[in-house]
């Protein structure tokens, strides 16, 4: 059968239609019980007053299998993504069923392959030539020394702190189980931070290892990626380091250790991230350059001893500030002027 080729294909159209068929079939044959049941419900409510359509109802969750759904919609893009990552994004999109997998792996492989190796080259001096920097602010560009990609398997935030702090991204787990050992060691103080124990739960379920089976293509679930602000708190604890977010998408931040003291020497220990959609990079900034604002939380919470980290930063913060307000005003400007730029605006 599966040599059949065309087929089997309209084999498989044939049974997709029966199966469909057979849905409609049985919504016809019991329209009376389906309108039953849904007439009841809006007539209670209208009874009752609740006219409101946006407040009438029983809310359904839908599971991600089913097609068309929001998680669906999503897992689907995410997989997107991590292809994308292997293998460049497309030219253009085929949605021809004549071409086969097989086909199209042995046109793109080489290809693919150069994309990749591209991506992750080290480019200095004009990194304009780097696709990952176009996520992070343009008014940063100049600072930035190098950019190296990490592996995208929803580990990629935990791959590039261990690549910032051991140089080896494949130490991944060892960060998770530091940052395990740290919530555990200072419960009390992450319970002040997150506002309660279900915010503290759901970041440590983060970081154990998964009882489900990971997604498709081996990537983690979800609810297991590196999450900012809340981790960025406990992994400059842990290591002792500054961690920087740099980003387009949100706010960009600065988190230093909640306790103890600097080194003589604090400059030299930062971490960068760059976060684009659904994926982290290692950034390695130029020294003395410009920093994002400090994380409130951790204005909020750091103890009197650690203070002290932040001083050592100030003028370097500021002229974030600074070049973060002089680039708004510029763009302001430009879209006053009718700019060509295909960048959206950021408010």
């Amino acid at each position: 059968m599966l040599a059949s080729r065309r087929l089997f294909h309209q084999f498989l159209v044939d049974s997709f239609s029966t199966i469909e068929s057979d849905r409609l079939r049985y919504m016809r044959d019991h329209q009376k019980d389906l309108r039953a049941a849904m007439y009841k419900g809006l007539t209670e409510a209208i009874v009752s007053g609740d006219c409101v359509a946006n407040v009438t109802g029983k809310r359904i969750v839908l599971p991600a299998s089913f097609v068309g759904g929001a998680r669906y919609m999503i897992q689907n893009y995410q997989d997107a993504m991590t292809i994308c990552s292997w293998a460049a994004y497309p030219d253009y999109a085929d949605t021809s069923t004549g071409i086969t997998a097989a086909s199209m792996y042995r046109q793109n492989t080489g290809a693919g392959i150069g994309k990749k190796r591209a991506r992750k080259a080290v480019a200095k001096g004009g990194s304009s030539n780097i696709s990952q920097i176009n996520h992070i602010p343009d008014f940063m560009h100049s600072y930035v020394e190098s950019i190296t990609d990490v592996k995208s398997d929803g580990n990629c935030g935990y791959r590039v702190i261990a690549l910032g702090h051991t140089n080896n991204e494949d130490d991944y787990d060892f960060i998770k189980k530091s940052m395990l050992d740290e919530l555990q060691l200072h419960k009390q103080d992450y319970l002040k931070i997150y506002g309660g124990g279900e915010r503290l739960s759901y970041i440590r379920n983060a970081l154990l290892p998964a009882k489900r089976k990971a997604r498709r293509h081996g990537v983690a679930l979800i609810d297991k990626w590196l999450t900012f602000p809340d981790m960025g708190h406990i992994v400059a604890s842990i290591l002792g380091k500054v961690v920087v977010k740099l980003t387009k998408h949100g706010a960009s931040e600065t988190f230093f250790p909640l306790r103890g003291v600097p080194s003589s020497n604090p400059s030299s220990l930062i971490i960068c991230l760059g976060a684009i959609p659904g994926h982290y990079v290692h950034v390695n900034l130029k020294d003395g350059c410009p920093i994002p604002p400090t994380s409130i939380q951790w204005k909020q919470h750091c103890s009197t001893e650690a203070i002290v980290w932040e001083s050592y930063f100030v003028d370097r913060q500021a002229n974030f500030t600074k070049l973060m307000k002089d680039h708004m005003v510029h763009h302001k400007k430009d879209v006053r002027a009718g700019s060509k730029s295909c960048y959206p605006i950021d408010l």
